[in-house]
């Protein structure tokens, strides 16, 4: 397309025509900045849940790695221009063929290419209206073969990524990843039905979340939970009793398979009746 000076000066008439009609209509209008409280309109507040969820939800946490990790897959790498801070939630426990493959790439292609550690899940344990989110958490070993690494292995290498970041590797104060997943089939009833809650192990966390609920403060329950030992894993004891002095839970019935005597056959959850 072709621009003469004529041309030129001709745009330029149309343009300043513009901006004045448009600041006649400005001035006609009388709508400015300094005329804007009267503008009939009325402010509009939302108010934001940081996190919300019902008795039975589940808690889908993302871990991390530990230290030593970062620092024993950087050594077997002989890179230290990778910022450990980027490999906190990569999933590092790669076979050897994938391995060797790494080791040819540049950093951030090597860091990109890395998936993300699997989520762990967990049931909630509690209700908001406590205003804490709480977990049961079992400290649970792995086998340590399911690491590629050829260096010596300490203990917190044997340490589930779930169980292990949250009960060892992640500081205080620092950051969890969490979402909370709707588990529909698990809410409590809609009507005030009485419940018979029967759960073993940690899975008291998700049982103890329907007997916190406030909207079944009136109902009476009956639990029946097992574990090993009364003395080590008697969860949430103080909370029971207290539930069952109310009235709350009419009936609790709990067995501990470890704790038979000589003699004595072990006693389950299915024991119970």
């Amino acid at each position: 397309m072709k621009i003469y000076p004529g041309g030129l000066r001709e745009w330029h008439w149309i343009s300043s025509a513009i901006c004045l009609i448009g600041m006649l209509l400005f001035a006609i209008t009388g709508i400015t900045l300094n005329h804007a409280s009267q503008i009939n309109a009325e402010p509009k507040v939302t108010t934001v849940t940081a996190m919300s969820w019902n008795a039975g939800d589940i808690a889908e946490i993302g871990p991390g790695n530990s230290e030593q990790t970062i620092q024993r897959f950087l050594q077997q790498l002989a890179r230290d221009t990778i910022h450990p801070a980027l490999l906190l939630y990569k999933d590092l426990f790669v076979s050897e063929d994938r391995f060797t493959e790494l080791k040819k790439m540049h950093d951030a292609a090597l860091v990109n290419s890395l998936i993300e550690l699997p989520h762990r899940e967990y049931s909630i344990a509690s209700v908001p209206h406590e205003n804490t989110l709480d977990l049961l958490v079992r400290q649970v070993n792995v086998a340590p073969g399911r690491y590629h690494l050829d260096l010596d292995l300490d203990l917190d290498l044997d340490l589930d990524l779930g169980s292990g970041w949250l009960s060892v590797h992640a500081g205080v104060q620092q950051p969890i990843r969490l979402r909370i997943r709707t588990n529909k089939n698990f809410h409590s009833p809609d009507n005030n039905c009485p419940l018979i809650l029967i759960g073993n192990g940690t899975g008291i966390a998700g049982l103890r979340s329907h007997l916190a609920n406030p909207a079944r403060a009136d109902t009476r329950n009956w639990l029946l939970f097992g574990e090993r030992s009364a003395a080590t894993d008697n969860f949430f004891n103080a909370d029971l009793q207290r539930w069952h002095n109310m009235g709350l839970l009419t009936r609790v019935d709990r067995v501990f398979s470890r704790d038979a005597k000589p003699g004595e056959q072990r006693r389950y959850c299915r024991d119970v009746y």
